[in-house]
């Protein structure tokens, strides 16, 4: 398992900002003044090959497939003042703060509102099934409504309201987040 505790220096590379963390290189990129990209870099030959990514601001083996669809940008300026506790990635109108002991990053806009926060100790690891895990903090008032599309597939929207998370699956049953479940009342009940 490898799991990101502390960082080290914080440096200017060409287009993105690199971070020395203990398990792992994060990188960082300023695609946009209002769009920071994050990526740890478990493989460590930082290989891209997304077919999602349409905006890019590097190479990926995905560009000539892509190529009706993907749009190359310049990255957006920003300066780094690295300390020796804390790192500043600014922008226009984002700040990143990288907190080395324990590391975290967080990102604030210009109004100084944080808008993400790592939570130290578990927000970038891999575990021993080399599946990359990412935590960050949620706060009391972040609430999503969830919607669902024809297929069934849910998808969030921010109204306001906090909203229990229930699941029907195919057995009639109707499991919330915890793993408990009751008996979906539209479907009879077994004669076992």
């Amino acid at each position: 398992m490898k799991v990101c505790y502390k960082a080290g220096a914080v440096t200017a590379q060409n287009h993105y900002y690199s971070i020395a963390a203990d398990a792992v290189e994060i990188r960082v990129w300023f695609l946009t003044d209002d769009i920071i990209r994050i990526r740890a870099g478990f493989d460590g030959d930082w290989d891209e090959a997304s077919y999602s990514l349409v905006t890019t601001a590097w190479e990926s083996r995905t560009d000539e497939l892509m190529k009706d669809y993907r749009k190359r940008i310049n990255v957006a300026e920003s300066t780094l003042v690295d300390g020796e506790t804390r790192a500043v990635i600014t922008g226009k109108k984002l700040r990143v703060e990288v907190e080395k002991d324990p590391f975290r990053i967080c990102v604030y806009d210009a109004e100084g509102t944080m808008l993400h926060a790592d939570i130290p100790e578990l927000a970038y690891r891999e575990d021993s099934n080399r599946r990359r895990i990412h935590t960050s903090q949620i706060e009391d008032d972040d609430y999503y409504e969830e919607d669902y599309d024809e297929y069934g597939d849910a998808y969030a929207e921010d109204d306001g309201q906090q909203y229990e998370e229930t699941y029907a699956e195919e057995d009639g049953q109707q499991y919330e987040e915890d793993g408990a479940y009751e008996e979906d009342p539209a479907q009879p009940e077994s004669e076992e």
